[in-house]
C-alpha cells in the first residue's frame, strides 16, 4: 500500500511541477486573449528572481564556469537576471546535477 502512495505522490508532484513551469513560462493565454509574437517571448516572461541570479553565480563560481559565456551562448543574454524565471530554474537544476557525485562538470 505504501508503494502505491509513493507512486501516486511522485506522479502528482511531476504534474504539479509541470503545471507551475507552464504558468511561470507564460504558456497560458492572457486574460485578454492576445498571444505574444515569437519575438516577445522573453519580454513577456517573468524575469529570474534575485535569489536565482545569486544561486547561478554561486554555482558557476564553485564549478569554475564562465557563466556570462554560457548565458550568451545558450540564451543570448549577458546577465542571469535577464533569464526568465523558468530558464533560470532549469539552468540551476542542470548545474546542480552536473556537480552531484564527484564534483565533475561539463
Amino acid at each position: 500500500m505504501q508503494i502505491d502512495s509513493r507512486r501516486e505522490f511522485a506522479s502528482f508532484s511531476r504534474l504539479a511541477k509541470a503545471s507551475v513551469d507552464e504558468e511561470l513560462a507564460g504558456n497560458n493565454t492572457p486574460a485578454n486573449g492576445s498571444q505574444p509574437s515569437n519575438g516577445q517571448r522573453r519580454s513577456n516572461a517573468r524575469r529570474a528572481t534575485a535569489s536565482q541570479a545569486r544561486a547561478l553565480i554561486a554555482i558557476a563560481d564553485r564549478q569554475k564556469l564562465n557563466l556570462n559565456s554560457m548565458l550568451s551562448g545558450r540564451y543570448g543574454v549577458q546577465q542571469p537576471e535577464e533569464l526568465s524565471i523558468t530558464e533560470a530554474s532549469a539552468l540551476i537544476d542542470e548545474l546542480k546535477a552536473t556537480s552531484n557525485g564527484n564534483g565533475a562538470h561539463r
